[in-house]
């Protein structure tokens, strides 16, 4: 839908004021939190209402030691394991900069969480639910390494190289021990 211009002098109608603002932005579709040893579910977030996804949430860790966080996206009730294409770049406050990927893996990698246990993360998620490959991108932020004192800023995209509709996904960890993700999905408007 097209922005309207309103002019000099001109009355905005209840009509008006409901269609645009009504008609942008993202839109709330569910929040939660997991605590989990294997993974945290987010089920039933993506459906047909919207084509592409925001999610924003925090992660924490009771291990000591610094983890990778990883996703998969959901059909009904089962993870899919396979064809997920990616890479990865992240910057140390110190300047160390550094960057991984791969071609095909079992998982798509979303973010860090540090030996202090926590992190922050943003995923947008384009096409989870269309009949087309699915591609996202993620954004994690200050994840502190007590050990050295550095913090790490970075970002991954990738694809999912499968037509697969898919209804969520799991996040879970490199390692052992209890890991709580609190999330809020969001859909991007369509009109």
């Amino acid at each position: 839908m097209a922005v309207k211009t309103f002019t000099q002098g001109e009355v905005a109608t209840a009509a008006d004021t409901n269609t645009y603002l009504a008609n942008g932005g993202l839109v709330y579709v569910a929040t939660g939190s997991n605590t989990s040893t294997t993974g945290n579910t987010i089920s039933n977030c993506f459906s047909s209402t919207y084509d592409h996804y925001r999610i924003v949430g925090t992660l924490s860790y009771s291990s000591a030691s610094a983890v990778s966080i990883y996703m998969r996206f959901r059909t009904t009730s089962d993870d899919t394991a396979a064809d997920y294409k990616w890479g990865r770049t992240y910057i140390r406050f110190d300047g160390v900069f550094g960057s991984t990927g791969t071609l095909t893996d079992n998982t798509a990698w979303a973010g860090e969480v540090g030996n202090n246990g926590k992190g922050l993360f943003v995923v947008d998620i384009f096409n989870p639910n269309i009949a087309t490959q699915t591609y996202w991108t993620t954004q994690w932020y200050p994840t502190i390494q007590s050990a050295t004192n550095n913090s790490y800023i970075g970002g991954a995209s990738g694809f999912k190289d499968t037509t697969v509709q898919y209804t969520g996904l799991t996040l879970y960890t490199s390692g052992g021990g209890n890991f709580t993700s609190t999330f809020t999905v969001y859909g991007y408007r369509k009109a």
